[in-house]
């Protein structure tokens, strides 16, 4: 029985691995992830959104995530471990690419919190994170995004 789920587990192994040269690209990209999403009742809820830059030139990569439909009511920007370069800019774009922040998020700090509080803003429930202006390898962003119904 043991040898049977040896073999099972080498030939899963061997499926799901990749063995492509891409594996040092994808080790070395960056990602924007949607970490959390708090409903608070009441209409109120809170995405929470962890940026992290490539390793090898600081660069991210936009990307479209899934938040409620809603009314965007305030945004906080939190520059992590490593801090991205000053003044670095953030777009949160609808499917149009309109820019949802209408420019109020250029030139962030890479070293305190920073806060929006926007005038209806609604969101048709996706967002694309764009984030331009780093070259600091693996730098980390928080956003939270702060949305009514």
């Amino acid at each position: 029985m043991r040898k049977v789920l040896l073999a099972i587990m080498i030939v899963l192994g061997l499926l799901f691995c990749d063995w492509g040269t891409d594996n040092v690209a994808w080790a070395t990209a960056s990602s924007i992830v949607k970490t959390s999403s708090i409903d608070y009742g009441q209409g109120y809820s809170k995405v929470t959104i962890t940026c992290t830059g490539d390793s090898t030139n600081g660069t991210f990569t936009s990307t479209s995530l899934p938040v409620p439909v809603g009314w965007i009511t305030r945004v906080e920007t939190n520059p992590g471990s490593p801090a991205p370069d000053s003044n670095y800019d953030i777009t949160l774009t609808n499917a149009n690419g309109l820019d949802m922040a209408q420019g109020n998020l250029a030139n962030r700090s890479a070293t305190v919190t920073q806060f929006i509080e926007t005038v209806n803003w609604q969101t048709d429930g996706s967002l694309t994170v764009n984030i331009s202006g780093n070259t600091v390898n693996s730098a980390i962003i928080v956003i939270e995004v702060y949305i009514g119904r």
